[in-house]
């Protein structure tokens, strides 16, 4: 019994430092840009989220004009495919950044392009309470 639980110590305690687990005193910092990533990410699964839920047809979307038809859909996927794997490019390029090293300017062209495309996507929803909202909810990330 006392070989498990220093086994479970030890894995603990390897666990935590991997991690930075506060009560070891260690820290795990992250680069600045780490929570404007995160919340880029988040942004697009609310849209994803959101724009799937207005698709015409689903029980949830709201009645033609204000529904998403398939053409839109697809297109708006097409968007959404694009915009997320910059988001991937983005992300592991942060990971990668030493805490004081700033962004590169091909990372900064690429956070502009995703932000383009989030307002092509935006332009293709219709007008509708749900979208009124998710703009809301964009707006304020």
């Amino acid at each position: 019994m006392r070989k498990f639980l220093v086994l479970i110590a030890v894995l603990f305690a390897v666990g935590c430092s991997q991690t930075g687990c506060a009560s070891l005193g260690a820290t795990k910092v992250q680069h600045p840009f780490t929570l404007s990533v995160s919340t880029l990410h988040q942004t697009l699964v609310a849209i994803d989220d959101t724009e799937r839920l207005l698709v015409c047809g689903a029980a949830s979307a709201p009645a033609p004009p204000q529904c998403v038809d398939d053409t839109r859909h697809r297109e708006i996927s097409r968007l959404l495919a694009q915009a997320f794997s910059i988001d991937s490019s983005i992300a592991k390029t942060v990971r990668t950044l030493a805490i004081d090293q700033p962004l590169p300017p091909s990372t900064t062209n690429e956070i502009a392009d995703v932000k383009a495309l989030v307002s092509d996507v935006l332009g293709l929803i219709p007008e509708s309470p749900q979208k009124a909202g998710l703009v809301q909810r964009v707006q304020a990330r």
